[in-house]
């Protein structure tokens, strides 16, 4: 077809997508298949078939290769090896209870950062299943880190998905082994949206797995972004357990980047961009069951999550070195303040929304409206914060110019 170009391959469009743009003479039943020819023509395949015995393949697509350039250019070892040895442990401990609380979450948990920082950081017991899921995830990404060096091996994958379900399973003894029944995933109506290979492919397809990651060395080069997003899905699709198979996968995702040395993983929490996505995350793995076992979707979906990620990361490197800044001006000018107002600048600095109001103060430490605006005035008075009206209330924000002051006598 003379219709086929590039084109199709830079705007990757799904069965259903394109039936909404070809033009009344192309029919799609007929452009489809010269379309996936096409595509197949440049893909590649891997030794993975799903349940109709078709391999699983993509393509290198070029918005595919602009992702992975970012990765790479932006989320070397190397930039984040001069980042401060206390700001690396902060941002390590952040990912890793964001990671637990998000997975965990995907699942159907319910937590808050503030009680999965107890549970993971402090300890805590766990009161319910929810935190329970939150606590095991907290150890597993612990875990991750400790077995880098290790080769793949079903009996890996066995201890992380038992660590992960431990204490949650109806089902005990289903715990780190092969599921040898039937699984369906079923959406909040209780509808069956997917139906998982039967028992007897896990063991050989998780065979198949492990070995691909092993003699990865002996094969043709895929960049390890695409491999490790590749084994989370293809854990996902065969879906190994009765479950855990979503919060395995994740941690498998996390080992085998860790493994190949992408250190800046220890920092960022990929679960917390599939929760905020997770629309587009389950469209992608519908999309390539439905469009010829075709993976394309799915790691163009996990390359850009990753892109994200490293934004976040480097938005919170930023944000550190900016609160130690704004500190170390206030230690050189000698400036007192009370706890409440030294940890309403440590938030400031690392919070999304970068302002406050007299209500949130009152309401964060617990005081009269009198004491909140006494508290903030004074920081205002400082030059520590600027103060604009927005409707009937007063927004706080951080000073731009006090945060670039140097104090003279200092300097001298």
């Amino acid at each position: 077809m003379n219709e086929l170009n590039n084109d199709y391959l830079i705007n990757y469009y799904t069965k259903q997508e394109l039936g909404f743009r070809l033009t009344p003479k192309m029919k799609l039943e007929e452009f489809w298949p010269e379309l996936v020819k096409f595509r197949q023509a440049k893909a590649e395949f891997l030794p993975f078939k799903d349940q109709a015995g078709k391999p699983f393949w993509f393509v290198l697509t070029p918005k595919l290769q602009e992702f992975l350039h970012q990765v790479d250019s932006r989320g070397k070892d190397s930039l984040y090896s001069v980042v401060k040895e206390e700001i690396q442990a902060e941002l390590t401990e952040q990912a890793l209870v964001e990671e637990a609380m998000f997975s965990s979450v995907i699942e159907g948990a319910f937590s808050t950062i503030a009680r999965a920082r107890e549970l993971i950081v402090e300890g805590k017991k766990p009161r319910d299943t929810s935190e329970q899921m939150v606590a095991n995830n907290g150890r597993v990404m612990r875990y991750v880190l400790e077995q880098r060096e290790a080769p793949c091996s079903l009996e890996l994958m066995h201890t992380i998905q038992h660590m992960v379900t431990e204490k949650t399973l109806e089902d005990e003894a289903a715990a780190g082994r092969f599921r040898d029944g039937p699984v369906f995933v079923v959406n909040e109506r209780r509808q069956t949206i997917y139906e998982a290979p039967p028992a007897g492919t896990v063991q050989p397809a998780m065979e198949a797995l492990a070995n691909w990651i092993n003699e990865g060395e002996q094969q043709p080069f895929i960049h390890p972004i695409l491999r490790a997003a590749i084994i989370h899905t293809y854990l996902v699709y065969v879906h190994p357990y009765v479950d855990g198979n979503g919060r395995t996968a994740r941690a498998m995702f996390y080992w085998y980047l860790l493994k190949h040395r992408y250190e800046f993983f220890r920092y960022f929490s990929i679960s917390s961009i599939i929760q905020e996505t997770r629309e587009r995350y389950y469209k992608s793995l519908k999309d390539m069951e439905d469009d010829e076992a075709d993976m394309t979707y799915v790691l163009l979906y996990m390359a850009e999550s990753v892109v994200r990620a490293i934004d976040v990361i480097l938005q919170r490197i930023t944000e550190r070195y900016r609160r130690d800044i704004l500190f170390a001006n206030i230690r050189r000018q000698r400036i007192i303040m009370n706890e409440r107002q030294t940890r309403f600048l440590r938030y400031l600095t690392i919070s999304k929304e970068k302002r406050g109001t007299i209500a949130k103060y009152q309401k964060e430490f617990k005081v009269v409206y009198e004491t909140a605006r006494r508290d903030l005035a004074q920081l205002e008075t400082l030059g520590i914060l600027a103060k604009n009206k927005q409707g009937r209330q007063f927004i706080y924000t951080l000073n731009p110019t006090f945060l670039a002051r140097r104090d003279e006598q200092a300097v001298a």
